[in-house]
């Protein structure tokens, strides 16, 4: 089942690298130029001739000769200047499928004269093969017939001439012979003239590719995963979480979905349904866990950005105000101010270095509901230099906990570090208590363990949150896409469920 989760969770690489290899195998194809094929096919008589590369075509060096003999440049420049078409020697090829057959091919790009080109090359390379052995025929009739003329020779050894004659003369019109097609008293002929070559059409050239390209695609999707699964970039067990970060862990938090906010409140929709996160067990518990005999500021950062911490602040001053607490919610995440804007507000500007009592800077905090009040995001930057400095920053967070019970802060991850975000680890060092969120799966080890040696070193970190939003366990995995089968196939996703969770 893990590893079946694996390819469901990075379902979006594997089907990316498919993608991204059809569509080059595509760009490949069309690149291709098309293939025109003409063959002809040579009848050998192996007892007929004396020629020694024709009496054993089984043999490897002899048909390697051939083939550089075909390939002779000036039988290709024959063979252009009679047919007028260039032939190219790397679109030549010499085949024997049987000691007595001889197949050449030539593919080119041009279609036109393909045949004629194909069967003059032929011609020429027989003319090749054949030529020594017609000069020795011919020379041996030329002495024989200075033997005949000579004077004194008897009857006897002119008959014997004769006869030699004659046989010579059949030799050399078995070699003429083997220049005309279907003709079995030849040396070699033509057993086949030149044809073209079944063709395959451009289309079926670019499915053909398109398919292998997603084939191999999908091939190299699935072994990222898998390289990925076992060389993870950041913890994906509690373990993993506790031995890198040095930190008590305080549990997982599970994908709850996507937290949107209704009417001022936080809301999770599964299908038609509206669910209250605050009233999720996981949230329950991690709240209790951080805030038992919490009278003050509880912070909550993170490492790099998009662990939650926004969401989290969120749900832990939505329950304290729900448990009769006084609670303010402060935004002093100024990477985006995301929490003040998806509250409905916009920043604001604090003036804390010109206030004589930090306490009135409540003044500015916005009702949110019964027990909750938010404190924007600053909006000048006086105030966020100001804040930056350990003594104000401590003096700023009694001011607040003077007036509420629980100071919830949200703040800038603590590796994004500019002029324009207060000091994470300044602010740690002021709170009371402070909790650190990390993305299992996605935030990486090294970091992970700077930033909680860092934390640790200024403030009371009493623990950290995985946030398991990109880490769902196998079995979560399955289920959630069975749960998309189900809408197709809804008995054999209910009998997959079952074996699933078994």
């Amino acid at each position: 089942m893990f590893w079946l989760a694996m390819l469901l969770k990075q379902k979006g690489t594997v089907f990316g690298w498919a993608l991204v290899g059809c569509l080059l195998a595509l760009a490949l194809s069309f690149s291709i130029p098309n293939r025109y094929v003409a063959q002809v096919t040579l009848q050998v008589d192996e007892a007929g001739t004396t020629s020694p590369l024709l009496t054993d075509l089984s043999n490897p060096a002899h048909v390697s000769l051939l083939q550089d003999i075909l390939k002779t440049p000036s039988l290709l420049a024959d063979t252009a200047r009679d047919t007028g078409v260039i032939i190219h020697p790397s679109g030549l090829k010499l085949a024997v499928p049987s000691p007595r057959l001889i197949r050449i091919r030539y593919a080119s790009n041009v279609r036109a004269n393909l045949e004629r080109a194909t069967d003059a090359l032929a011609y020429n390379f027989i003319y090749e093969l054949l030529a020594p052995e017609r000069l020795r025929l011919e020379q041996r009739l030329a002495r024989l017939n200075a033997t005949m003329d000579a004077p004194g020779v008897t009857e006897a050894q002119k008959q014997a001439a004769t006869e030699e004659q004659q046989n010579l003369q059949s030799a050399v019109q078995a070699i003429a012979a083997a220049f005309q097609e279907g003709t079995p008293q030849a040396v070699i002929w033509f057993a086949e003239a030149a044809r073209m070559q079944p063709y395959t059409p451009p289309s079926t050239r670019h499915i053909n590719y398109a398919l292998l390209g997603l084939l191999l695609g999908l091939i190299i999707g699935v072994l990222v995963t898998v390289w990925r699964s076992l060389n993870p970039k950041g913890p994906r067990t509690e373990e993993d979480l506790i031995k890198t970060s040095g930190l008590s862990s305080l549990g997982l938090w599970p994908d709850i979905g996507h937290v949107t906010l209704e009417d001022g409140m936080p809301t999770v929709r599964v299908g038609q349904t509206k669910l209250n996160p605050i009233q999720f067990t996981e949230v329950i518990r991690l709240h209790r866990a951080l805030t038992r005999g919490l009278h003050g500021s509880l912070l909550v950062t993170g490492v790099e950005g998009g662990e939650g911490t926004s969401t989290l602040a969120l749900l832990f001053a939505q329950k304290s105000a729900e448990a009769g607490k006084k609670t303010l919610i402060v935004d002093l995440n100024l990477k985006n101010n995301g929490l003040t804007r998806a509250l409905g507000q916009s920043p604001n500007v604090w003036k804390l270095p010109a206030r004589k009592k930090l306490e009135n800077v409540s003044d500015i905090a916005i009702p949110l509901g019964p027990n909750l009040s938010l404190l924007p995001a600053p909006s000048d930057a006086g105030s966020v230099d100001w804040v930056r400095r350990p003594e104000n920053a401590g003096a700023f967070l009694d001011a607040l906990t003077s007036n509420y019970e629980h100071v919830i802060l949200d703040t800038t991850p603590v590796t994004a570090l500019n002029r324009q975000n207060a000091d994470s680890v300044v602010l740690v060092g002021a709170a009371t208590r402070s909790v650190l969120l990390v993305l299992m799966g996605i935030t990486p080890f090294d970091k992970l363990a700077q930033v909680s040696r860092m934390l640790s070193q200024y403030g009371n970190v009493v623990g950290v949150i995985g946030n398991n939003r990109f880490n769902p366990s196998a079995q979560q995995i399955v289920l959630g896409a069975l749960a998309t089968l189900g809408k197709v196939a809804p008995g054999l996703a209910a009998w997959l469920r079952a074996k699933a969770q078994s």
